[in-house]
């Protein structure tokens, strides 16, 4: 009996990391000095391709929340922080039974972030790539991701 509960518990564990949204960061323009702030302000760069308005509200508040309500930082102007979608694909069904189930567990939404200093220098550039059962999920932990890397390099 306990070794049908122990597979039942690995069934159901291995099924709902399979769900989850994984992700990548990668930082594209580094550091060159340390920087840190206190407030900081959150916009959509001008070159961002177009996504649905409900992934780009769950990422944005998202941000928000994980920045502004864990009190890391306050609203303000000492560092910029643009975003800008640069892929995004619902994977169809199409799509799904063309690559197999491996591709089925991931819809890729990548997010280019610019960190701007006080004097409107560009001072840091990473890319967060995220693959998730579902945009949303992906929209999320991108948030995520981006604020520990900002608390992290960036809090005062």
């Amino acid at each position: 009996m306990k070794f049908i509960k122990m597979f039942f518990f690995v069934f159901v564990l291995l099924f709902s990391v399979i769900g989850c949204s994984s992700s990548n960061l990668i930082i594209i323009k580094p550091l060159s000095e340390s920087y840190r702030v206190g407030k900081i302000s959150i916009v959509k760069d001008s070159l961002s391709i177009d996504v649905p308005m409900s992934i780009e509200k769950i990422f944005k508040e998202s941000l928000k929340e994980f920045l502004y309500q864990e009190d890391f930082f306050e609203k303000g102007d000492d560092m910029i922080i643009k975003y800008k979608f640069t892929r995004m694909k619902k994977i169809g069904l199409s799509d799904s039974e063309a690559w197999g189930p491996i591709w089925k567990s991931g819809e890729p939404l990548d997010i280019v972030i610019i960190f701007v200093d006080s004097k409107g220098k560009e001072i840091n550039i990473i890319k967060v790539m995220t693959k998730g059962s579902k945009l949303e999920d992906g929209a999320e932990r991108a948030a995520y991701e981006i604020a520990e890397y900002t608390a992290h390099n960036f809090l005062k």
